[in-house]
């Protein structure tokens, strides 16, 4: 896994009141697929309609655009995405499944 990544993730558990217990370091996400990544996140438990992902580029630029369908800004570090996705259980979670409601990159 990556220090960095971790640290990000640790820093937006701080700042959204998330205890850092609930961080899930996945190994299976560094430097991997778009695919592995829709599988990972299939596989999120279903008691939580939100999840944050942090992540590298460029896979996490595509993920984003296979998500929504649509070629979309690439994730400069210290961006973000906000999704709706068009799903009832993570496991359902495929490619357009998603809308881009907010993008947010540093200036």
């Amino acid at each position: 896994h990556s220090i960095r990544t971790t640290m990000t993730a640790r820093i937006i558990a701080g700042v959204l009141d998330v205890p850092e217990t609930h961080i899930l370091q996945e190994p299976r996400l560094y430097n991997t697929s778009e695919n592995t990544y829709l599988e990972v996140i299939r596989e999120l438990e279903q008691e939580t309609d939100v999840q944050v992902l942090v992540g590298h580029n460029f896979t996490i630029s595509h993920v984003l655009q296979q998500l929504v369908g649509i070629r979309t800004q690439e994730m400069a570090p210290a961006s973000a995405a906000i999704l709706i996705l068009d799903i009832s259980h993570w496991s359902e979670i495929r490619t357009h499944s998603a809308t881009l409601k907010e993008f947010f990159a540093p200036r």
